[in-house]
């Protein structure tokens, strides 16, 4: 089983991609959690 290394409170790009780490771009689910919530004001 290969290791793979997700960089928990890393900010720098840079840093992400020298050590090889994972990016994972959560924009599209705090951009749904903003939709969601606006909804809810509207009830």
């Amino acid at each position: 089983m290969c290791r793979i290394n997700i960089p928990v409170g890393r900010s720098s790009f840079p840093d992400i991609r020298q050590n090889s780490y994972y990016f994972i771009d959560k924009g599209g689910l705090i951009k749904e959690l903003l939709k969601q919530m606006e909804q809810m004001e509207h009830r």
